[in-house]
């Protein structure tokens, strides 16, 4: 078979080949002399690039391909050390190599550095994370291996107690005694009485209670009230919720007026019930009437009585004596304490003189939950109308 030498690098090249495959070169007949080629000029499309010839075509293509793999491998081993050192910081890492039914030891692996190197490329520092070979380590991330493990004990759930045993009423100290009002915005809301059935009482309703409501906005106000929103609580954690269910209702209340209401209280609408005899006390919560949010009162049951200490002589006087602040003078000229066989049902009869010191005409309001009387064992009398 004829072949044809290449007069620039020597290539055996095709007979009739007109182009050298290795250097390109143009290639004269078999028994043409062997001259340097004297430059040629090819014209260029103005559309298409001028095409090497085809040796050069598959170098160009081969060296392309292999900085498309050696960059996609990159980027791979870099996207992996990301992966690996956000998963260490996150502590993914320890919950794996910490589950009680596994161990774990410390083998490198490659995570990103923040020193750029020449070309792009970004060294690797090694980072320990688990493998599959048995051993008491536990995972540790950093750029160097610790000098000793401590054993991580397995992490125990907590257990959550039922909800049905805590009540949800606060302390004391946070819920009023009866007859203590609630104001907010120039809305009052008193919890003027309460009566607890005892088994024996023929009513179904465990719980009955009296409310007062005092618009002290200066205008008139539409309340809105949910009756669901309005409950009782006693010690134990059980709740005792309207006796007639559900249900919403609204009603006009003028500046300064008084609005009088009672309501009736069982574990479930319409059923008989009654609060445990060793319950402690009560709690009657208002998470929402008018413009009150999430207040209570707190009533004993069979409280102990236990005397007070005398209060301070400075924080008392005695009845004729009056007290005066801003030109306002009160005195208590007398008190009816009334015993058994006296017919009123009120406890005290207590009679006040106001007088106006001011020099001027002042107009005075009286809020008469303000004004109660206590014995001395705490228990609070409040005004009976």
């Amino acid at each position: 078979m004829a072949t044809m030498p290449c007069p620039k690098c020597g290539m055996i090249n095709r007979a009739n080949a007109r182009f050298c495959a290795r250097c390109g070169a143009t290639l004269g007949g078999a028994t043409q002399p062997q001259q340097p080629p004297s430059p040629t000029f090819t014209p260029v499309s103005a559309t298409a690039p001028a095409r090497p010839p085809g040796g050069a075509t598959r170098m160009y293509k081969t060296t392309s391909y292999m900085i498309i793999a050696v960059a996609g491998i990159a980027a791979v081993c870099v996207l992996l050390a990301v992966v690996g050192a956000f998963a260490a910081q996150m502590g993914w890492l320890g919950s794996i190599a910490s589950a009680p039914t596994a161990t774990a030891t410390l083998a490198p692996v490659r995570t990103a550095s923040a020193m750029p190197t020449p070309g792009g490329a970004t060294p690797l520092s090694a980072t320990p994370v688990p493998t599959s070979v048995p051993s008491t380590a536990t995972p540790w991330v950093g750029t160097a291996a610790p000098t000793a493990a401590p054993t991580l004990a397995p992490t125990v759930p907590p257990t959550l107690a039922p909800t049905a045993s805590k009540p949800t009423s606060p302390p004391a100290s946070v819920a009023k005694p009866l007859g203590d009002p609630w104001t907010s915005e120039g809305a009052q809301l008193n919890l003027i009485s309460i009566d607890i059935r005892a088994s024996s009482a023929g009513e179904d309703a465990a719980v009955r209670a009296w409310f007062a409501f005092i618009n002290k906005t200066g205008q008139r106000i539409l309340v809105d009230i949910d009756y669901a929103r309005l409950y009782i609580e006693d010690s134990k954690g059980n709740r005792y919720v309207d006796y007639e269910g559900p249900k919403t209702d609204s009603r006009w209340v003028d500046a300064g007026q008084r609005w009088d209401f009672n309501r009736y209280y069982a574990r479930a609408p319409g059923q008989r019930s009654r609060v445990p005899g060793d319950a402690r006390y009560v709690t009657v919560i208002a998470e929402k009437f008018s413009r009150l949010s999430n207040v209570r009162w707190r009533f004993d049951i069979n409280p102990p009585l236990a005397p007070l200490p005398a209060p301070s002589p400075a924080t008392v006087k005695k009845i004729g004596e009056s007290w005066e602040q801003s030109g306002i003078q009160l005195t208590v000229t007398n008190a009816d304490i009334r015993v058994g066989q006296h017919g009123e049902n009120a406890a005290f009869r207590v009679f006040y003189k106001a007088t106006n010191r001011t020099n001027q005409r002042i107009l005075m309001e009286i809020d008469y939950a303000d004004l109660y009387v206590t014995d001395s064992f705490g228990v609070r009398f409040i005004d009976y109308d």
